[in-house]
C-alpha cells in the first residue's frame, strides 16, 4: 500500500510541478519527496486568499522563513489536482 502510495504521490507531484512551472507563472517550487510542493507566486496572499473564495485550500507560508511569496499545496487525486490548476489559472 505504502509503497504504491508514495509512486501516486510522486507521479502526481511531477505533474503539478510541470504544469505550474510552464503555463502560470510560478517563479520557483521547491524540491519535494513528501505528499505537497511549496511553491513561490507573485502575491501569493492575494492568491491565497482568491483560491480560497474558490474553495481550493492551500496554505500560505509567507511568514515563515525563507519563504516569502510561498504556498503549500498538498498533492491530491488527479481531479484534485485538475481543479487546483484550472483554479490558479482564474486567479493569476
Amino acid at each position: 500500500f505504502f509503497s504504491s502510495r508514495r509512486r501516486h504521490t510522486r507521479l502526481q507531484g511531477d505533474w503539478s510541478s510541470d504544469v505550474c512551472s510552464s503555463d502560470l507563472g510560478v517563479e520557483k517550487i521547491f524540491p519535494t519527496d513528501a505528499n505537497f510542493m511549496i511553491f513561490k507566486v507573485p502575491e501569493a496572499l492575494d492568491i491565497y486568499k482568491k483560491l480560497a473564495e474558490k474553495g481550493v485550500i492551500v496554505r500560505y507560508r509567507g511568514n515563515e522563513p525563507h519563504c516569502d511569496n510561498c504556498l503549500r499545496l498538498t498533492i491530491g487525486t488527479p481531479d484534485e489536482n485538475d481543479q487546483f490548476i484550472t483554479a490558479l489559472k482564474q486567479v493569476i
